[in-house]
């Protein structure tokens, strides 16, 4: 998303002393306090409070804008016209971004709760942010698929959920039957290629063309029974009725699963297959053009108090990092494999590791082959 002040001037200190004689001086604010945070986070994640509360304890006004896919933040960054304080990076980006000095470092002296992180994610972070320098990860979940049970089943039959599940979204011989109450591919490739390599039983994050293009030939062929591609808006055509078989982040399918209840569409099921789901990490980081540095650390530290990711984790559907959040929040949320996933699912599972600048354009040039191929 640990160093200790060490009595030297170093990049790590910043402003925050000087060497010398001046070191009888008073020591300097290490970042101007300021009046404004600019956040650019994903859609759909902050309980309504969230904001106006930190405004409050802070005397801040916050602008908060959101995007829906990896790509959107990439393309944002890439044009140099990021105007922003914090944003929101996956997993899949912050070593492309680290490696082009994107972001600033993080001052964690100013995150006393920075305690709260899981050290398991903090971990797993550091394989592409070494010591954890650059980036602290606040929500983490997994990318499955949900149906509409009765959809479904009518529509299959005695063959009612297969032995493999991920069989309903990669093999067409299921995807062909499903077509007619609608499959819907989540519209991001970085979530996609892991999800076909391991259902091909390769290694999810293999970067090996070959690899890739068995991967794209799978997807391709499923091309014709494949309703639509989306993002954000992915789980919406669940809890509308509109497809039965949707891939997509948990936290987006179980709040379809509430709206599917009041729409009366029908029982959704968010799936844990055996044979495992993708699991992505959601962190923040302030970028290195950012006018209101100390803001943005106070919002992060806000962020991790465990009430506050409590709040943020039920709105959300969606585990936070802190781990004294999952005790705060509701028992029904504690309780699903699918927010919280149990170690029997972690070890099914994989991580979705970074991709490299090069390999995230193959990646992407495939998918839009995948979704140019002419449905039938």
């Amino acid at each position: 998303m640990m160093r200790k002040p060490i009595p030297f001037c170093t990049a790590a200190l910043m402003m925050l002393a000087t060497c010398g004689d001046d070191s009888k001086k008073p020591p300097e604010p290490a970042y101007a306090e300021t009046s404004e945070l600019k956040i650019f986070n994903w859609q759909s994640y902050l309980a309504p409070e969230t904001l106006t509360d930190f405004e409050k304890r802070y005397n801040v006004r916050v602008r908060y804008n959101h995007f829906n896919t990896d790509n959107e933040l990439d393309e944002a960054i890439g044009s140099n016209e990021l105007d922003y304080d914090l944003i929101a990076p996956s997993n899949n980006l912050i070593l492309n971004h680290i490696r082009t000095d994107t972001y600033r470092k993080i001052d964690k002296s100013l995150i006393p709760n920075y305690k709260y992180i899981n050290p398991q994610i903090l971990s797993f972070i550091a394989k592409a942010d070494p010591n954890n320098e650059h980036v602290v990860p606040f929500f983490w979940g997994v990318t499955t698929f949900a149906i509409n049970t009765e959809q479904v089943k009518k529509t299959l039959g005695t063959q009612y959920l297969p032995f493999k599940q991920w069989d309903m979204v990669f093999n067409p011989k299921y995807t062909e039957k499903l077509k007619s109450c609608g499959i819907v591919y989540l519209d991001n490739p970085t979530d996609m290629f892991p999800l076909a390599l391991n259902y091909l039983g390769k290694n999810p994050n293999s970067r090996h063309n070959k690899d890739l293009q068995e991967a794209t030939d799978l997807m391709k062929r499923n091309r014709p029974h494949v309703q639509d591609f989306l993002a954000q808006t992915a789980a919406d055509t669940l809890a509308e009725g509109k497809a039965c078989v949707v891939v997509g982040y948990a936290g987006d399918l179980h709040m379809a699963q509430k709206r599917a209840q009041k729409n009366g569409v029908g029982e959704l099921k968010v799936m844990m297959p055996a044979e495992g789901v993708g699991i992505w990490v959601d962190s923040f980081a302030i970028p290195a053009n950012a006018q209101n540095v100390l803001n943005a650390h106070h919002y992060i530290n806000y962020a991790l108090e465990p009430e506050i990711a409590a709040k943020n984790g039920n709105f959300a559907a969606t585990a936070p990092t802190s781990m004294p959040a999952k005790e705060l929040m509701s028992k029904e949320y504690q309780n699903l494999r699918t927010i919280f996933p149990n170690d029997e699912d972690l070890y099914n599972s994989f991580i979705m590791a970074p991709v490299t600048p090069q390999k995230f354009i193959y990646i992407t040039e495939k998918w839009q082959e995948i979704k140019d191929s002419p449905p039938q």
